[in-house]
């Protein structure tokens, strides 16, 4: 994927960036469309910000589409925070196919989606990135290298749309 270096900014670790992310494109009242299962501390973080969070089921493949559109469809979601390689906790990594639908439905419904790619160290290779399909149009990367570094460092970062990176850097 092809990138400006000013589309990247870093970050104390992946968890500063998806707070960055929520407190910069969310107010309270606004809708997320999140994965179930996920990481209950950032559905914890976006709890006390006064978001509604929109659980969408996953199988093999990745989330299920017919509940995300209907989400959709009812609630004007801002947001999809997904983990699309290597899920925690399921490990499942998202099929091109479904990237690709997930990718149609943000741009029929106007979100964005935030893909958190904090394993993409230890991810097969070939894995399937929203990122990299979208060349960063409605998706936000997030990634990280504490988990390879040393578990107490914070370093992260995150990679936008042009269009954002000066609200995400304020």
């Amino acid at each position: 994927m092809q990138l400006d270096v000013q589309q990247v900014v870093t970050t104390a670790g992946a968890t500063q960036a998806l707070d960055i992310i929520g407190r910069t494109l969310l107010r309270p009242g606004d809708s997320v469309l999140v994965d179930e299962l996920g990481w209950s501390v950032d559905f914890a973080r976006l709890n006390a910000m006064g978001v509604r969070l929109l659980p969408v089921p996953r199988d093999a493949q990745g989330p299920r589409l017919e509940v995300m559109d209907e989400l959709c469809r009812a609630h004007a979601p801002k947001l999809y925070i997904s983990v699309s390689v290597l899920h925690n906790p399921t490990g499942v990594c998202l099929s091109p196919p479904r990237a690709h639908q997930v990718l149609r439905l943000a741009q029929q419904h106007g979100f964005w989606v935030v893909e958190d790619d904090t394993y993409s160290h230890i991810a097969p290779e070939q894995a399937t990135r929203m990122a990299v399909l979208d060349g960063l149009q409605r998706v936000i990367y997030v990634s990280g290298f504490s988990k390879v570094l040393v578990p107490n460092w914070r370093v992260g970062f995150m990679a936008a749309p042009s269009a954002l990176i000066d609200a995400l850097v304020d």
